[in-house]
């Protein structure tokens, strides 16, 4: 991940949230369990290999975050790649407990389970960074549907949107994909664009003085760096909201710029 999240100034992701904790437990890939691309109709360029995807038994609930991006080196510290930072920083919260947890492989995707307590309850959630380029990102998301059985109203896919402001925040339970590429792949995969997405925006302060896809593939700006490192951090805080207090919660809680979102939650003089 190219932005560091300071551990000191984060909540864990451990911590209690009205009453719900998120637990450590790790669920482990079983070898011997399989998915493959011919179960979806795939072929060629487009299938989606055997994987080991661990044990497809499900508890009461199971929850699936997809960050979009690009994989490779070259992509990493790009704009377009937010949505895997966003990731990144959701399993480095669970490492604090549980060092050992690192990013498998699933579906064509770098793949994390974790179970998280709800009350009296338990709900395994899913994290997923589809490796099959951004514009084919729903291959990956398909495959996990089949692997798994999510309910759609489970998912989650977290991306950059060029449209809002560089620190904003929007999540939404419904829409079209605004132009975005990889949304579009998901959605046309699971046939439905009722889907909950999380839209951090990337828009700089100054026009635009280069073509569109020059931008989403450059790396953020020195001075966009802080303002970065909050969107990310409060993004991965909605996603917590939305796994545990669900997503009408999460919406009003962080909808929104980043820095009006922290102002708020400050105690007044």
């Amino acid at each position: 991940m190219s932005v560091l999240i300071n551990p000191a100034n984060q909540q864990s992701l451990f911590s209690a949230v009205d009453g719900n904790v998120w637990n450590a437990h790790f669920v482990p890939m079983a070898s011997g369990s399989t998915e493959s691309g011919e179960r979806m109709g795939l072929t060629g360029e487009d299938a989606v290999d055997d994987v080991d995807c661990g044990t497809s038994s499900e508890p009461p609930t199971r929850k699936l975050i997809v960050g979009l991006g690009n994989p490779g080196r070259e992509y990493e510290s790009t704009r377009h790649n937010i949505g895997f930072w966003v990731l990144d920083e959701l399993l480095r919260r669970h490492r604090v407990q549980r060092p050992e947890v690192e990013w498998g492989e699933c579906c064509r995707a770098e793949f994390a389970s974790m179970v998280v307590t709800q009350g009296d309850g338990e709900a395994i959630v899913d994290l997923a960074k589809p490796k099959t380029f951004m514009n084919r990102s729903g291959l990956s998301v398909r495959c996990l549907m089949e692997q798994f059985g999510y309910d759609v109203g489970h998912i989650l896919v977290v991306f950059d949107d060029i449209a809002l402001p560089l620190g904003t925040l929007r999540l939404r339970v419904r829409g079209s994909t605004a132009g975005h590429r990889g949304l579009a792949s998901v959605i046309h995969q699971v046939r439905t664009e009722e889907l909950c997405r999380l839209r951090l925006g990337i828009m700089p302060v100054e026009p635009l003085d280069v073509d569109l896809p020059d931008f989403v593939l450059a790396p953020f700006s020195e001075a966009e760096q802080a303002l970065v490192e909050t969107e990310v951090a409060r993004a991965a805080d909605c996603c917590e909201s939305w796994v545990l207090d669900g997503a009408t919660s999460a919406m009003n809680k962080y909808n929104g710029s980043v820095n009006e979102s922290v102002e708020s939650s400050q105690p007044s003089a």
